[in-house]
């Protein structure tokens, strides 16, 4: 077996009838893992990780993927990147047949690591904007996208990267009902900077871009937070716009509540013209 995938780096006709034979049965051994690292995944060719991937994927067993995904698809597609400043054609369709069979695997395997500093993520700006091109061009479900954003959020705690900010603005750009716990998340993540001077520029954009779509569902506490952290961390343009979108709300929920507080007196009025007309 091993023997077979070391021969199929160059995936000629016959070398890969070979490798797909293979991979029709390593996954089905007690064993596999140790397999998998006798072929020396880190020196296959694109070829050979896509159509591994496209095995893997027909797996019953939720586990063998995961490693697979973590371990081989992972580690090459950024191994690629860092040596080519590209992303393989073979690679990015691999990626994409993962984001389409299952995204929310893809989302905690390949999202998540890529933005924590301690499995030796924190990718670059680069390699954010190849994963995130199949972010922008796939369908996650809402839950996926509401844990997802949890996860970048909390992470941003311990170590802030660009590619929080990148990946933040793809998924808000979803545009997916999120829960009221998620709203708290990247409140937090936001107001926790507020100790800074001064953010990269995708920090403000992705501020403005929760502000844009989801200001008008939180809290007044939650605005008053929002407000300050914008003053704090100020940027002459982004600050400016943030701060009116968010002052437009409050304001809007001022007069609202003052139209309710006028209906119900005049309601109190008629009912007490009616009982002394009753009299």
């Amino acid at each position: 077996m091993g023997e077979i995938l070391q021969c199929s780096s160059y995936m000629n006709d016959q070398a890969n009838s070979l490798f797909l034979k293979g991979f029709m049965i390593i996954h089905l051994l007690p064993n596999w893992e140790e397999l998998l690292s006798l072929t020396r995944p880190e020196n296959w060719c694109p070829q050979a990780v896509y159509y591994a991937t496209l095995q893997f994927l027909s797996s019953p067993h939720h586990h063998q993927l995961k490693s697979f995904l973590q371990c081989v698809l992972l580690k090459q597609s950024l191994g690629f990147i860092r040596n080519h400043l590209f992303l393989d054609p073979y690679l990015n369709l691999a990626l994409r047949r993962v984001m389409m069979v299952n995204p929310s695997l893809f989302c905690k395997v390949i999202l998540i690591p890529l933005c924590d500093g301690q499995q030796g993520g924190g990718c670059s700006l680069k390699e954010a904007s190849l994963f995130g091109d199949i972010i922008l061009k796939s369908y996650i479900p809402a839950s996926s996208v509401a844990n997802t954003l949890i996860s970048i959020a909390q992470l941003s705690d311990h170590h802030y990267f660009i590619c929080h900010s990148v990946f933040i603005i793809l998924l808000l750009e979803k545009k997916v009902a999120l829960p009221f716990r998620v709203l708290e998340c990247l409140v937090h993540h936001f107001c926790s900077m507020n100790h800074q001077s001064k953010m990269p520029l995708l920090w403000y954009h992705s501020f403005y871009l929760f502000v844009e779509i989801y200001v008008h569902e939180c809290v007044s506490e939650q605005k008053e937070r929002l407000i300050e952290t914008i003053q704090l961390v100020f940027h002459p343009q982004w600050s400016t716009s943030i701060h009116q979108i968010i002052s437009r709300t409050i304001y809007s929920s001022l007069d609202s509540c003052q139209q309710n507080d006028s209906t119900m007196m005049i309601e109190d009025d008629d009912s007490t013209n009616w009982n002394l007309n009753s009299v």
